[in-house]
């Protein structure tokens, strides 16, 4: 029997996360066929970082109206500033300052509104070169890999440094990559500090910052 035929996508991201979401969206918007493969079932449980900034509710380009209907969403326009046992001053403002959000929510949210394919429960553990681009265990091939995660080794993600056999040093890529930009064929994508190449793999990029460090 023959080998069964490898689904291609133009990019695959690894990471499920608000910055692989993100890019996901803004790629499927371009008009690629994006997918995007994560460990976890959505949504997981994730303790860290329980609320968001207006601009980052700008940059997502968030709807608090609707996501409100069926989500945790917590304005907040104060805090009190003090230590355990001590006096406490109370810091208050005109208008909301941050968003108290579950990242449980919030995370699969994002996800499942960004268009691409999603696979859940596929922990990416071997990606290798082909002919034409990068293949992906359990996902497919490309010819862009971007790696999402929130696990770094020297500023590389895991799954690339590991798996790709990519460098673990940072530096610039001749070809493809602009300053904290890319290209995938003769189209030019977002600019933006998250994004960084990788040398000598012209389709390897890596996502440095989650959306609430932009």
């Amino acid at each position: 029997m023959g080998q069964a035929r490898m689904t291609r996508f133009d990019v695959i991201i690894v990471g499920g996360g608000p910055a692989g979401s993100s890019c996901a969206r803004a790629l499927v918007h371009a008009g690629l066929i994006v997918a995007v493969a994560d460990r976890a079932a959505f949504p997981r449980d994730k303790p860290c970082a329980g609320w968001i900034t207006p601009e980052v509710v700008a940059a997502l380009e968030l709807d608090l109206d609707d996501y409100a209907r069926g989500h945790i969403l917590q304005p907040i326009r104060g805090f009190d500033i003090g230590v355990l046992g001590g006096h406490r001053t109370p810091a208050t403002f005109d208008t909301v300052v941050s968003y108290a959000i579950r990242r449980c929510e919030f995370d699969a949210f994002l996800l499942h509104r960004s268009g691409a394919r999603v696979f859940e429960r596929t922990a990416v553990a071997r990606i290798e070169r082909v002919r034409h681009g990068w293949r992906v265990e359990g996902v497919g091939e490309t010819p862009m890999v971007v790696g999402a995660g929130g696990h770094f080794r020297d500023g590389v993600p895991d799954v690339l440094a590991s798996v790709a056999g990519a460098p673990t040093r940072r530096r610039g890529c001749r070809g493809g990559f602009g300053r904290g930009g890319f290209r995938l064929g003769k189209r030019r994508f977002f600019r933006h500090r998250g994004v960084t190449a990788l040398p000598r793999e012209e389709a390897v990029v890596m996502i440095e910052k989650e959306p609430a460090e932009w």
